[in-house]
């Protein structure tokens, strides 16, 4: 096993790299909690009104990203000129 001596004991110098990665991952792990804000969110509920956040390109966006999601998993690529309305209220279907 790495870090260890023959007799046993464990190298310091490997137990303290081990030991910043786990605060590090334990750090990682608690920083969404910390923040407070919702996992998930959906672009439905968003409120672009008062924003300088363009609704439609958004929209765009998310339905061009939707349908690449929906043909890379039935393992097709992705396909740039469907039109971006085309779809976009329908499930991905496999």
């Amino acid at each position: 096993m790495r870090g260890r001596r023959a007799d046993g004991h464990i190298d310091l110098s490997d137990a303290a790299l081990l030991e910043i990665n786990e605060k590090q991952a334990r750090s990682i792990k608690y920083q969404p909690t910390i923040t407070k804000l919702p996992l998930a969110k959906d672009l439905e509920d968003f409120q672009f009104e008062g924003t300088p956040i363009n609704q439609t390109l958004v929209n765009d966006l998310a339905g061009a990203f939707k349908r690449d999601q929906c043909s890379q998993s039935r393992g097709l690529q992705p396909q740039p000129e469907v039109p971006a309305t085309l779809g976009d209220d329908e499930p991905c279907r496999q």
